[in-house]
């Protein structure tokens, strides 16, 4: 979803309005400039601090947190051994 979502944002949102007198450059300019370019830069600056954000928020919870500690391993057993 996020990839058929991203192209149209980012051509009708970001863009028009990184460029030079846009909506965002007053707020967001210092970082990425503006112009042509500005608007995706923008984008993946901002997917990149939502996803950290995702990423430690999961982190506070603990049955996430220690998932590898409660849940059992996958044991397989072997169809043969190797005798040295």
């Amino acid at each position: 979803m996020g990839m058929l979502i991203a192209g149209p944002l980012a051509d009708r949102f970001f863009e028009p309005n990184m460029m030079p007198g846009g909506d965002l450059t007053a707020i967001f300019g210092w970082i990425v400039g503006t112009g042509p370019g500005a608007g995706i830069s923008l984008m993946l600056i901002i997917s990149g601090f939502l996803g950290a954000a995702v990423s430690l928020g999961a982190y506070c919870f603990g049955a996430i947190r220690d998932v590898e500690d409660i849940l059992p391993d996958y044991g397989v057993k072997p169809t043969h051994t190797v005798d040295g």
